[in-house]
């Protein structure tokens, strides 16, 4: 592979959404802020994601107001997706927008302009290995 350069959600328990059909729910946690569904479409806009899913906090109903968007983005093609996902998510307006460094998975990262926090989180290992004691250890 090559190098890497308000309120809780009150959407259903699960939402996903996949090449082969739309994006349904009400998804509205933040008054004119960024839909989840807004980041499901636009991904899944690209042939190569094969699904795209809302995970963690949000897609079980326990978010805070300081939670973040966390999706599970599914592909056969990881190498076209990391680098079509600058071009891809640029609709969405990031302020920032990084893979994660130290993460054992690719995560690509989004603070967008809403405020609010994106996680695009793969199932593919991370080019850089990080000793596993060091993601292990605990914050004291």
């Amino acid at each position: 592979m090559a190098g890497f350069g308000g309120s809780s959600w009150p959407g259903p328990a699960r939402q996903a959404a996949s090449a082969d059909g739309p994006v349904t729910g009400h998804n509205r946690w933040v008054s004119g802020a960024v839909l989840p569904d807004d980041v499901m479409r636009v991904l899944v806009s690209d042939a190569t994601i094969r699904r795209v899913e809302l995970t963690e906090s949000r897609a079980r109903g326990a978010a805070t107001a300081l939670s973040d968007l966390d999706f599970t983005v599914t592909t056969a093609e990881f190498d076209a997706v990391r680098d079509a996902l600058p071009l891809l998510t640029a609709s969405l307006r990031p302020v920032v927008a990084q893979w994660e460094r130290l993460s054992r998975n690719c995560c690509y990262m989004m603070i967008l302009g809403d405020p609010a926090k994106v996680d695009l989180l793969f199932d593919w290992p991370h080019p850089v290995a990080v000793a596993g004691d060091f993601l292990d250890a605990d914050a004291d």
